[in-house]
């Protein structure tokens, strides 16, 4: 029985830390929207997520962050890649794939 309670609290942890990290997520897309605004004029909406990558030949798994962005000039392709470094630093990203409409 004691076992089991240790066992449960332990899960509890650890899916309130992982619950911790999506909110963040939240926080975080808010808070840069300004810095957006200044470094990239022309960008209109952001939505960006958080999930697990799946390899359908194997078992393993990986965590991405997905970033879809609007703009009303699109902007050219050495410019996504720096959006996506920012991007990657700002919220600190290992995987990032930048969707841009």
């Amino acid at each position: 029985m004691k076992k089991r309670l240790l066992e449960q609290q332990e899960r509890i942890k650890s899916l309130e830390n992982e619950l911790k990290v999506y909110a963040a997520y939240n926080t975080v897309d808010k808070k840069i929207i300004p810095e957006l605004k200044v470094l990239y004029p022309t960008v209109e909406a952001i939505a960006m997520a958080k999930t697990v990558e799946l390899q359908v030949d194997s078992t393993k798994t990986d965590t991405l962050t997905i970033v879809l962005m609007k703009f009303s000039k699109r902007p050219i392709e050495k410019e996504q890649e720096k959006i996506s470094e920012w991007l990657k630093a700002r919220v600190g990203a290992k995987k990032l794939k930048l969707i841009v409409e």
